[in-house]
Protein backbone atom coordinates (compact mmCIF):
# COMPACT_ATOMS: atom_id res chain seq x y z
CA UNK A 1 0.00 0.00 0.00
CA UNK A 2 2.86 2.48 0.82
CA UNK A 3 4.53 2.04 -2.46
CA UNK A 4 1.16 2.68 -4.21
CA UNK A 5 0.54 6.32 -2.31
CA UNK A 6 4.00 7.38 -3.03
CA UNK A 7 3.23 6.73 -6.59
CA UNK A 8 0.34 8.77 -6.37
CA UNK A 9 1.69 11.74 -4.22
CA UNK A 10 4.59 11.54 -6.63
CA UNK A 11 2.40 11.66 -9.78
CA UNK A 12 0.45 14.66 -8.21
CA UNK A 13 3.32 16.70 -7.24
CA UNK A 14 5.07 16.46 -10.36
CA UNK A 15 1.73 17.60 -12.21
CA UNK A 16 2.17 20.71 -10.30
CA UNK A 17 0.04 20.25 -6.86
CA UNK A 18 1.38 22.08 -4.43
CA UNK A 19 0.85 19.91 -1.81
CA UNK A 20 -0.99 16.44 -1.48
CA UNK A 21 -2.78 15.34 2.23
CA UNK A 22 -3.34 12.09 2.80
CA UNK A 23 -6.40 11.45 4.97
CA UNK A 24 -6.56 8.20 7.15
CA UNK A 25 -9.76 7.14 9.21
CA UNK A 26 -8.06 3.58 9.82
CA UNK A 27 -6.94 2.66 13.25
CA UNK A 28 -5.23 -0.68 12.49
CA UNK A 29 -1.72 0.67 13.08
CA UNK A 30 -0.07 -1.30 10.45
CA UNK A 31 -2.60 0.77 7.92
CA UNK A 32 -1.30 4.14 9.72
CA UNK A 33 2.20 3.83 9.67
CA UNK A 34 2.32 2.78 6.00
CA UNK A 35 0.31 6.04 4.82
CA UNK A 36 2.12 7.75 6.97
CA UNK A 37 5.55 5.94 5.59
CA UNK A 38 4.19 7.13 2.14
CA UNK A 39 4.98 11.22 3.01
CA UNK A 40 8.63 10.75 4.04
CA UNK A 41 10.71 12.80 3.00
CA UNK A 42 8.42 15.64 1.29
CA UNK A 43 8.32 17.92 4.01
CA UNK A 44 5.98 20.56 3.40
CA UNK A 45 4.60 18.91 -0.07
CA UNK A 46 2.60 15.97 1.58
CA UNK A 47 0.77 15.57 4.93
CA UNK A 48 -1.30 13.14 6.67
CA UNK A 49 -4.66 14.03 8.13
CA UNK A 50 -5.23 11.46 11.01
CA UNK A 51 -8.10 11.54 13.89
CA UNK A 52 -5.66 8.91 15.78
CA UNK A 53 -3.08 12.01 15.93
CA UNK A 54 -4.24 13.11 19.85
CA UNK A 55 -5.05 16.52 19.18
CA UNK A 56 -7.43 15.52 16.47
CA UNK A 57 -8.58 12.72 18.42
CA UNK A 58 -9.46 15.26 21.57
CA UNK A 59 -11.74 17.32 19.06
CA UNK A 60 -13.74 14.04 18.25
CA UNK A 61 -17.31 12.40 20.12
CA UNK A 62 -16.89 10.76 23.21
CA UNK A 63 -17.78 7.37 21.42
CA UNK A 64 -14.27 7.94 19.18
CA UNK A 65 -12.32 8.89 22.08
CA UNK A 66 -13.34 5.50 23.64
CA UNK A 67 -12.36 3.14 20.99
CA UNK A 68 -15.84 1.98 20.57
CA UNK A 69 -16.31 3.11 17.39
CA UNK A 70 -16.36 0.54 14.24
CA UNK A 71 -19.62 1.08 12.81
CA UNK A 72 -20.94 3.07 15.68
CA UNK A 73 -22.87 5.89 16.73
CA UNK A 74 -19.49 7.74 15.77
CA UNK A 75 -19.00 6.53 11.86
CA UNK A 76 -22.97 5.72 11.68
CA UNK A 77 -23.93 9.41 12.43
CA UNK A 78 -20.98 10.53 9.67
CA UNK A 79 -23.37 7.89 6.94
CA UNK A 80 -26.46 9.21 8.08
CA UNK A 81 -24.86 12.78 7.53
CA UNK A 82 -23.17 11.76 4.45
CA UNK A 83 -25.01 9.16 2.53
CA UNK A 84 -28.16 7.81 4.38
CA UNK A 85 -29.36 6.01 1.46
CA UNK A 86 -26.87 3.54 2.97
CA UNK A 87 -27.38 3.53 6.21
CA UNK A 88 -30.17 0.29 6.91
CA UNK A 89 -32.44 2.09 9.50
CA UNK A 90 -34.95 -0.65 10.32
CA UNK A 91 -31.72 -2.44 11.84
CA UNK A 92 -29.40 0.49 12.92
CA UNK A 93 -32.51 1.19 15.21
CA UNK A 94 -32.15 -2.40 16.97
CA UNK A 95 -28.61 -2.75 17.47
CA UNK A 96 -27.65 -3.32 20.78
CA UNK A 97 -24.92 -1.20 22.29
CA UNK A 98 -21.16 -3.33 22.01
CA UNK A 99 -19.21 -1.82 24.74
CA UNK A 100 -15.86 -3.15 23.02
CA UNK A 101 -12.62 -0.49 22.53
CA UNK A 102 -11.36 -1.57 19.24
CA UNK A 103 -8.04 0.73 19.98
CA UNK A 104 -7.53 -0.86 23.13
CA UNK A 105 -7.80 -4.65 21.71
CA UNK A 106 -5.64 -3.61 18.63
CA UNK A 107 -3.23 -2.23 21.58
CA UNK A 108 -3.23 -5.69 23.04
CA UNK A 109 -2.21 -7.37 19.86
CA UNK A 110 -5.97 -8.61 18.94
CA UNK A 111 -6.28 -8.18 15.53
CA UNK A 112 -9.98 -10.03 14.24
CA UNK A 113 -13.23 -8.52 14.97
CA UNK A 114 -14.23 -11.93 16.35
CA UNK A 115 -11.67 -12.46 18.76
CA UNK A 116 -12.40 -8.76 20.02
CA UNK A 117 -15.57 -10.12 20.36
CA UNK A 118 -17.40 -8.02 17.74
CA UNK A 119 -19.11 -11.37 16.22
CA UNK A 120 -21.50 -8.57 13.91
CA UNK A 121 -18.25 -6.57 13.16
CA UNK A 122 -18.86 -3.31 15.32
CA UNK A 123 -18.97 -1.90 18.77
CA UNK A 124 -20.56 1.66 19.72
CA UNK A 125 -23.94 2.13 19.96
CA UNK A 126 -24.96 3.05 15.85
CA UNK A 127 -28.65 2.76 17.47
CA UNK A 128 -27.94 6.31 19.06
CA UNK A 129 -26.78 7.65 15.72
CA UNK A 130 -27.74 11.41 14.90
CA UNK A 131 -27.59 12.99 11.40
CA UNK A 132 -26.66 15.89 13.73
CA UNK A 133 -23.98 14.37 15.31
CA UNK A 134 -22.53 13.34 12.18
CA UNK A 135 -22.61 16.78 10.29
CA UNK A 136 -21.06 18.27 13.36
CA UNK A 137 -18.02 15.25 13.25
CA UNK A 138 -17.74 15.66 8.92
CA UNK A 139 -17.29 19.49 10.04
CA UNK A 140 -14.40 18.71 13.05
CA UNK A 141 -13.06 16.20 10.32
CA UNK A 142 -12.66 18.86 7.45
CA UNK A 143 -11.07 20.93 9.90
CA UNK A 144 -8.47 18.35 10.99
CA UNK A 145 -7.51 18.07 7.24
CA UNK A 146 -7.50 22.12 6.61
CA UNK A 147 -5.09 22.26 9.77
CA UNK A 148 -2.98 19.74 8.22
CA UNK A 149 -2.42 21.45 5.23
CA UNK A 150 -2.08 25.16 6.36
CA UNK A 151 0.41 23.76 8.85
CA UNK A 152 2.65 21.55 6.40
CA UNK A 153 2.14 24.57 4.18
CA UNK A 154 3.56 27.28 7.74
CA UNK A 155 0.09 29.33 7.33
CA UNK A 156 -0.98 29.92 10.61
CA UNK A 157 -4.68 28.94 10.45
CA UNK A 158 -7.28 31.72 11.59
CA UNK A 159 -8.77 31.09 15.52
Amino acid sequence: MTQYLVAIVDGLLASGIRHVCLVNNHLEPAHDAAVRAAIVGRDTKASVACPLTKRWARTLSAEFKSGQCHAGRYETSIMMAAAPELVNEPLRTRLPSVPISLSDKLREGVMTFEAMGMESAYAGDPASASIEEGEQLIQRLGEMVVGEVLEALGVKAAS
